[in-house]
């Protein structure tokens, strides 16, 4: 028998935000940035969200669990159904854009403007998981019980985030790229189901590989030396992975 990932909770969520009008906000809200809302989940669970230009659908500890669930549950079919391919984004019909970002067991998702540049959504993401697992790796990953009261403390961390200058200026600027730039010639899904490669490679390294993204910035976002990374691709490269 095959269970339904929605019920109708979740489909009511759902349509309430697809009809929100783009620029609604209440007052008092941060009209200045284009993201309306950040999500950090673990098993269909809010585990730290952030509200900058709230929804009213989505306001509230109930919604809030509501989308949560449905946004995990439909990234989850996805991945199982393999010829459907990742969940990067979702746009409603009011234009509002949902972007998705898997890091270990977490599940980061923003909630932007459709005009948002997606690249710097993504990179954005990525830092922020980043600086996330850096602080509460220890903490969230090692229990199933959940008390968004303990990273209450990341508020600042994504406040930082918002505020630099890159990301306030609503396009991606020129940067010196810093290290040489790989890219995968084997999809990451076939790579961990055909070779035999360490968890480190898969979550600190492949995962990281975009065709954009250096090889210094991928030691700087898994945290790794930068040494260790570029050993790592060397050896991917031998064996055909990936190419700079």
């Amino acid at each position: 028998m095959i269970r339904p990932l929605y019920n109708a909770g979740l489909l009511r969520s759902l349509a309430m935000i697809a009809s929100s009008p783009p620029g609604a906000a209440t007052s008092g809200s941060q009209g200045s940035t284009p993201v309306r809302s950040l999500y950090i989940l673990k098993n269909g669970l809010p585990v730290f969200t952030k509200n900058l230009l709230p929804i009213p659908s989505m306001e509230g500890e109930g919604n809030q669990t509501l989308v949560s669930g449905f946004l995990t549950a439909l990234t989850a079919f996805l991945h199982d159904m393999k010829d459907f391919g990742e969940m990067r984004t979702l746009v409603t019909s009011s234009n509002l854009r949902f972007t998705f970002y898997q890091a270990d067991a977490l599940l980061f998702v923003t909630c932007t403007d459709g005009s948002m540049d997606e690249v710097l959504v993504e990179k954005f993401l990525r830092n922020v998981s980043a600086k996330f697992l850096q602080a509460y790796s220890k903490q969230v990953l090692h229990t199933n019980m959940i008390n968004m009261r303990h990273y209450e403390g990341f508020d600042a961390i994504v406040q930082r985030e918002l505020l630099s200058r890159e990301f306030r200026s609503g396009s991606s600027p020129a940067t010196v790229t810093s290290g040489p730039v790989p890219r995968l010639l084997v999809p990451a899904e076939e790579i961990r189901a055909t070779f035999s490669l360490t968890e480190e490679m898969h979550e600190k390294v492949i995962k990281y590989v975009d065709g954009k993204t250096g090889a210094d910035e991928i030691a700087r976002l898994s945290g790794m030396e930068s040494s260790r990374v570029a050993s790592y691709l060397r050896f991917m490269c031998k064996q055909g992975l990936i190419s700079f």
